[in-house]
């Protein structure tokens, strides 16, 4: 049992580690590597108005910095300093599709009996059903037979 035990922690370390090492880029690792201030980095890369002031060289500078050193922007720490995650547009285009879909069940669905009714059924359709349907490649089958009803070819 005890040598379960230190087999176990021995392969969480290692993969400790490993996560370590590809941990992501960073503004300041392109810094360094270009000899700018994060400042700079930080407007040049992220195209901000303040960047028409900065030399074409400096830009070329950074940009190959970054690209030798494979940095990608963080797009969640970018919506948390923005304030803008566009997470309710998604859950827009989400709702349109899914109507869309359940108007062409061969069985209409039940209305809702009430607040509680349409909020329970919501929270499952949004978090547990259409999630469960898009991850098991469901919505590429009704595709293809809706396309077959159609007389279209499949994808």
């Amino acid at each position: 049992m005890m040598l379960v035990d230190s087999k176990r922690a021995l392969e969480s370390e290692i993969l400790r580690q490993s996560r370590a090492k590809e941990s992501m880029v960073t503004i300041k690792d392109v810094a360094k590597q270009s000899g700018f201030s994060s400042t700079t980095v930080s407007i040049v890369l992220n195209d901000a108005p303040l960047a028409r002031y900065i030399p074409k060289a400096t830009k070329l500078r950074i940009h190959k910095a970054a690209k030798s050193l494979g940095y990608r922007p963080n797009l969640f720490a970018r919506s948390l300093r923005s304030n803008r995650s566009h997470t309710v547009g998604v859950m827009v285009f989400a709702l349109v599709l899914q109507g869309r879909g359940h108007r062409r069940e061969a069985e209409t669905p039940t209305p809702f009996a009430g607040a509680a009714d349409f909020a329970s059924r919501f929270v499952a359709e949004q978090w547990v059903t259409f999630p469960r349907f898009v991850l098991s490649g469901g919505w590429r089958s009704n595709l293809d037979a809706a396309n077959r009803r159609r007389g279209a070819r499949p994808r």
